[in-house]
């Protein structure tokens, strides 16, 4: 209650000093005061990706330089409230109060030159006028100047030694440089800003659940100027100073594992911020914001499939002529997927000989690896996930959810279909054409997407093996 009292009051004595007197800058310090902490402090992540562009030489380098993007840089003055605060504001306070470096250098004479040693301003030692000439021959006429010359207290002096003999910020930062060295992949940007004349202290981003995350953090991550440390997902940054902006990259790699968890991976990652805001005053608050990117794997992929008469076998029976074929299909890519598959549906036209029927169709899976990663006896393939109408016949696979999680792909789909011809009179030329299309849904970051092909297959039949060789493909049975 007191809080929103105070803040009325701070609107209401702005209102009447903006209609009534010519107090902009001190009405615009009081605005800048009256601004929540939380929302002083702007904070956002997303997944990106790191693309090196080439050189001027036309070669590609293997690491490219991405500057802290900022509002201003850390030697740049800021203009806030009217008065100008030179450099950064330092991580701590001295014990004793004594403000810092900023607010010390706006007290001092303006004939206190910025190329002039500040240690050395005394008591005893003469402030020079800019004509160059010793204090002692200014004539009385100076006044102005004697006055701000005797202004320089031993107080003040003081704070200007401690300040000068205290390390920068910038020489706190380990010596690394200013701008992080990436290397082409994909990264987290995180990005932190204060808005207003405040700064932010002792922020700390945490990486919620990384070990359970698909992905994982590189080694030998490039901190830059802004970042202190990285342990375990957390990222402490360094003090971030009003009226800038600063992003932050985390490079990240996929974790090379069996399975997936597609609910997490599209629920998002969270991000969560803890610092302390300090606002021109001096007053602390902690901040706390979150954020869940999704890393959106576009999980770019094709398909590519295959299909071979393996067998023909004609015979005569009962005075007519008949063919055993098999035929073997395959599916696959040639590209690595970044996700799971969902299921793959095969669509494969029995090639057509005039005046010949065909009987006795049947499909059997040798692996199913790169629908669901099953292989060889581990193959899970009923009369359920075959049909066969019209001269086609149709193959659905699903990929399983277990625990949450689904199985990443290994090596090809592989089906053997086989059938035989009923009463053919001949088969022109010795050849077959038929057509085979294949879809797939793939798992991306936020959904799931179709991706398709087919071809257009001529089957030689001259190059089919007319011995009956009996494939292996035991399989385990669903309940």
């Amino acid at each position: 209650m007191m809080k929103e009292i105070k803040k009325k009051a701070v609107a209401s004595l702005i209102v009447f000093m903006l209609v009534f007197s010519n107090f902009a800058t001190l009405g615009t310090a009081l605005v800048s005061y009256a601004v929540e902490p939380d929302e002083d402090v702007n904070y956002s992540a997303q997944f990106v990706m790191i693309n090196n562009t080439d050189d001027e030489n036309g070669s590609t380098n293997e690491t490219k330089s991405i500057p802290s993007l900022e509002n201003e840089s850390a030697n740049t003055s800021a203009e806030v409230g009217g008065a100008q605060i030179q450099g950064r504001i330092g991580d701590e306070e001295t014990a004793d109060g004594v403000p810092s470096s900023e607010e010390t250098t706006q007290d001092l004479p303006a004939d206190v030159s910025n190329g002039e040693n500040i240690a050395n301003v005394t008591e005893d030692t003469p402030v020079e006028a800019p004509n160059g000439e010793n204090e002692a021959n200014v004539t009385e006429n100076s006044s102005n100047k004697e006055e701000t010359s005797s202004n320089v207290t031993s107080e003040t002096q003081n704070n200007v030694a401690n300040i000068e003999t205290q390390p920068s910020e910038s020489e706190n930062v380990n010596n690394t440089n200013s701008e992080q060295v990436l290397q082409n992949g994909l990264a987290i940007e995180i990005t932190v800003g204060v808005k207003s004349t405040g700064y932010l202290k002792n922020a700390k981003i945490d990486i919620k659940d990384l070990a359970n995350q698909i992905f994982k953090l590189r080694d030998n991550i490039s901190l830059g100027e802004y970042i202190q440390s990285i342990e375990d997902g957390k990222i402490k940054l360094r003090q971030i100073n009003g009226g800038t902006e600063v992003k932050v990259y985390i490079p990240i790699e996929l974790k090379n594992e069996e399975t997936v968890d597609i609910a997490r991976l599209q629920g998002g990652v969270e991000l969560s911020l803890l610092g302390t805001h300090v606002d021109s005053e001096g007053n602390e608050t902690i901040i706390t914001k979150s954020v869940k990117p999704v890393l959106e794997l576009s999980n770019d992929m094709n398909l590519i499939v295959g299909s071979n008469v393996e067998k023909f076998i004609p015979y005569i029976k009962d005075g007519s002529k008949e063919a055993l074929v098999q035929l073997k299909v395959t599916l696959g890519t040639d590209s690595k997927n970044e996700l799971p598959i969902k299921d793959t549906s095969l669509e494969v036209g029995i090639p057509e000989v005039d005046g010949a029927s065909i009987k006795d169709v049947n499909v059997s899976a040798i692996s199913t690896g790169f629908t669901n990663g099953l292989l060889n006896g581990d193959t899970l393939f009923t009369v359920e996930n075959w049909s066969y109408e019209n001269g086609k016949v149709y193959i659905n696979v699903n990929n399983a959810e277990k625990e949450g999680k689904y199985q990443m792909n290994t090596g090809n789909d592989e089906y053997i279909i086989s059938y035989k011809y009923e009463d053919y009179s001949d088969i022109s030329g010795g050849i077959l054409n038929a057509t085979v299309s294949a879809k797939a849904n793939i798992f991306s970051g936020k959904s799931t997407k179709e991706i398709s092909n087919s071809i257009n297959k001529e089957y030689d039949l001259s190059q089919a093996n007319s011995n009956i060789v009996t494939y292996d493909v035991t399989r385990k049975t669903q309940n």
